[in-house]
């Protein structure tokens, strides 16, 4: 493809590249911000969304592999 449509390809290709970090990203900050600001029963749950990248880089290095 050349012009247009190889631009539209490419830009599909980092979104879908992108879109999991970024909501890795989103939910440990808003994990993080709800952990701080917040008290309550809800804390465990607050500190896994705020530790969700540590549980994702643990699946990815030690998960089954095919």
């Amino acid at each position: 493809m050349t012009g247009r449509g190889a631009n539209r390809e490419r830009q599909r290709g980092l979104a879908a590249m992108f879109a999991v970090p970024a909501a890795l990203f989103a939910v440990s900050l808003t994990g993080l911000i709800a952990a701080l600001l917040l008290d309550g029963g809800l804390d465990t749950l607050f500190a896994l969304a705020a530790g969700s990248g540590i549980l994702a880089l643990a699946w990815a290095m030690f998960g089954k592999r095919n």
